[in-house]
């Protein structure tokens, strides 16, 4: 017992030095980047100001398959009230964002974002707090209201612990993130890998009970440059992330890491957004444990299981369409999204995800109409166990499911 005692001081230490030298490093390489500026713009001080601002929003959802919205014309509710800060004071700034939301008529407060930054330069920042990870396309990783299977991975729109450098130079734009943990479950606005101990929901399987990873020491690297051509013009990019996976239960860490390409085209009312991604998370779990998936959780949501290595095609298209004949709506944005998941392991089935719809602009309100079609999706029709990301194995799984939504938002 002694001797348990003292390796799990050791890892405790092992841990803390990690988080120390990840620190230390990303400090090093922010101030290599402030030193590596040949002239230090004078600009005048930003005027200090306070905005607050947020959204309303009511939704329509209908969905095929055993649900609270089936039968019927399916189910209006009350989607969220979204309260968003913005603040300056000379060269620093803050940024927030929080949400109240009803998920399966449980109420969920969320923090999308929340930091405090530094403008070095107009083209030069520092971010420190719950910051957004820079992996991916940004800000959204779809057009669609409803996500697509990067966000649910963690790949899109996801907020940690930490700190984000920010610098833009000629056409390239480049950001650096470490981060030391995730928002916790309860209060996530994006799911996240996460420890089934803090997991509270009857969809945790006996199995999942023993899923005992959290994301630490995680270091983002994102880079991207702008090109124009003749009559278009876009951005390419690649993004590459690397953390520890932290396991109470077992001797020692495991690690993850994730990679991609990325590009945006822009011609005329035309936008093509792709995504290429591989990952991979490797457990250091107990005996008896699989290290073939990891646990995935979000506020509100039942937890799932997602496979441990595989890799993501992402296709999104938009078709922007002034419009002058339908009184307050001026533009309309047609689009198509669609999200394909490839695991790695032998005889699992893949899971993909599609959605048009229309998105329409009558500020201060705006509204999405998407029709969504999902195949291995826990957060479409679910499945026993939270597998549909994962093996795909229980009941239902392989059928294509289908789901109406139709939100609509008052901003302010």
């Amino acid at each position: 017992m002694k001797q348990k005692e003292r390796q799990l001081r050791e890892i405790k230490i092992m841990r803390v030095d990690k988080s120390l030298h990840l620190c230390s490093t990303f400090v090093a390489l922010c101030f290599l980047f402030e030193t590596a500026v040949a002239a230090e713009t004078t600009e005048d001080p930003v005027d200090s100001n306070l905005d607050l601002g947020g959204a309303l929003r009511l939704q329509h959802r209908y969905e095929d398959w055993d649900s609270s919205s089936k039968g019927g014309a399916g189910k209006i509710d009350f989607e969220s009230l979204t309260l968003k800060l913005k603040g300056n004071q000379g060269n620093f700034f803050a940024d927030a964002s929080y949400y109240l939301r009803y998920l399966n008529d449980e109420e969920i407060n969320s923090l999308e974002h929340g930091y405090v930054g530094y403008r070095f330069s107009s083209d030069r920042q520092l971010q420190l707090g719950w910051a957004y990870e820079p992996f991916g396309l940004q800000p959204y990783p779809q057009f669609g209201w409803t996500f697509n299977i990067p966000f649910y991975l963690a790949m899109g729109h996801s907020s940690a612990l930490g700190g984000k450098y920010v610098q833009e130079f000629g056409d390239w734009d480049i950001q650096l993130g470490a981060f030391k943990k995730a928002i916790p479950v309860e209060n996530r606005f994006s799911p996240n890998m996460a420890d089934a101990k803090d997991v509270d929901d009857a969809f945790v399987a006996p199995t999942n009970r023993l899923q005992a990873n959290e994301k630490e020491n995680q270091f983002n690297l994102h880079l991207n440059r702008e090109f124009k051509g003749d009559g278009w013009d876009g951005t390419f990019g690649v993004s590459a992330y690397r953390g520890d996976l932290v396991n109470r239960l077992s001797d020692g860490d495991g690690d993850y890491w994730g990679a991609e390409l990325q590009s945006i085209i822009h011609r005329g009312p035309w936008t093509l957004a792709l995504q290429g991604i591989r990952y991979a998370f490797n457990p250091n779990n107990p005996a008896g444990v699989s290290e073939d998936s990891v646990l995935f959780a979000g506020a509100g949501t039942p937890s799932y299981l997602v496979a441990a290595k595989g890799s993501i095609g992402v296709a999104n298209l938009a078709y922007d369409l002034p419009v002058s004949s339908l009184g307050p709506v001026k533009k309309l944005r047609l689009y198509s999204d669609y999200s394909h998941l490839f695991k790695d392991k032998a005889g699992w089935d893949d899971s993909q995800m599609a959605t048009l719809g229309v998105q329409f602009f009558a500020w201060p309100v705006m509204g999405w109409l998407d029709f969504t079609w999902g195949r291995n999706l826990n957060v479409m029709g679910g499945r026993p166990g939270g597998v549909g990301l994962a093996s795909a194995d229980a009941s239902g799984s392989d059928r294509v499911e289908f789901r109406t939504n139709l939100n609509i938002g008052y901003y302010f």
